[in-house]
């Protein structure tokens, strides 16, 4: 049985690099999201499901690795390189709307026995 890490593993840049960075175009997040989903998929998938090793064949070497952790890598490579090429392209970013009174270090109201 395949374990569900591979998969969840790939939400980490989009889930990480979203919400606490600015550099990645959120576009080219989904595409990393995707591409890793993809190439995780389709590695286990080669092997049956039975290994969560996949050897990677680099010119006339062959590396053995955690089949996440290569497809994990494509997909902040993917996220990287979308993103150089959506900021040259008239693509849109999402408007951050955070303002810096968000921020304050405001104590909650205390709660009263009324509530």
């Amino acid at each position: 049985m395949r374990r569900w890490g591979d998969w969840i593993l790939q939400t980490f840049p989009a889930i990480a690099f979203g919400l606490y960075g600015r550099w990645f175009h959120p576009l080219g997040l989904l595409l990393g999201w995707v591409g890793g989903m993809v190439a995780g998929t389709a590695m286990a998938a080669s092997t049956g499901f039975k290994s969560a090793v996949y050897s990677v064949h680099l010119g006339g070497v062959t590396v053995a690795a955690y089949a996440a952790l290569d497809a994990f890598v494509l997909n902040i490579v993917v996220a990287a390189a979308a993103t150089l090429v959506l900021d040259t392209l008239p693509v849109a970013r999402a408007r951050d709307e955070t303002a810096a009174r968000d921020h304050d270090d405001e104590e909650a109201p205390a709660a009263t026995a009324a509530d």
